[in-house]
């Protein structure tokens, strides 16, 4: 996986943790379209890296998705690989973490499958998922699994012909909680490690082309979709 001059599309919500993803991948050459739902948030990034491109969408709402879509389609064509941080502060105090945790990766799934047809044009392209690196958590006093929250199961259907790799960044929940200096020296250790790892092509590739989606659903099980 090449890590520089290519253009990438960052979900990043109102997130902290991305912001940091932005800034690495940022330092990296790399033409950035930062996605999320706070414009105060998005030109605070901005201001931060005036070389990005920011758009203020709601993937949840489906004007604002086709909006993104559409936008993306004429004027980003080259697009090159997608990351997903949409995981917030907020999370951490919310009585309903697995249902968010749930919902943030249908939203991530979501945008992936509408973005496919750019992808379908491309020798190769990446999706980066970040994923919360906890198996479990207490939710009003049960434990609730997160393992098999969401399996991406639509995604890797329609993407069986396209030549796209699924990578997986786990982070700790405690990020969420870490602000500024503490997590910007945090993320930085977690997000160069990830990208050293890309680098060597140390990832697992979930599909192979021209192999059709029952067959390769039957060799694969849900934990291998994962990167370690």
């Amino acid at each position: 996986m090449h890590l520089s001059f290519n253009y990438i599309l960052i979900h990043i919500g109102n997130s902290d943790f991305g912001q940091e993803l932005v800034r690495e991948f940022y330092s990296l050459k790399n033409q950035l379209i930062v996605v999320g739902t706070c414009k105060k948030h998005l030109i605070q990034v901005k201001n931060q890296f005036p070389k990005i491109e920011y758009i203020v969408c709601d993937v949840k709402k489906e004007e604002d998705l086709n909006a993104l879509v559409s936008r993306c389609t004429k004027v980003y064509p080259l697009l090159d690989i997608i990351v997903h941080s949409n995981f917030n502060r907020e999370l951490i105090e919310s009585e309903k973490k697995s249902i968010e945790i749930a919902d943030n990766m249908r939203d991530a799934e979501r945008l992936s499958i509408r973005l496919l047809p750019i992808f379908s044009k491309k020798v190769k392209s990446s999706i980066i998922f970040t994923k919360i690196e906890k198996k479990s958590l207490k939710e009003n006093g049960q434990t609730k699994d997160l393992e098999e929250a969401h399996q991406f199961l639509e995604l890797k259907e329609k993407s069986v012909d396209i030549s796209v790799q699924f990578l997986e960044l786990k982070i700790p929940i405690s990020f969420l909680r870490l602000e500024n200096k503490k997590l910007q020296k945090k993320a930085t250790h977690k997000i160069h490690s990830f990208l050293k790892d890309c680098k060597k092509g140390h990832y697992n590739i979930l599909k192979e082309k021209n192999t059709s989606f029952t067959e390769w659903l039957k060799r694969i099980k849900p934990s291998h979709f994962c990167f370690n």
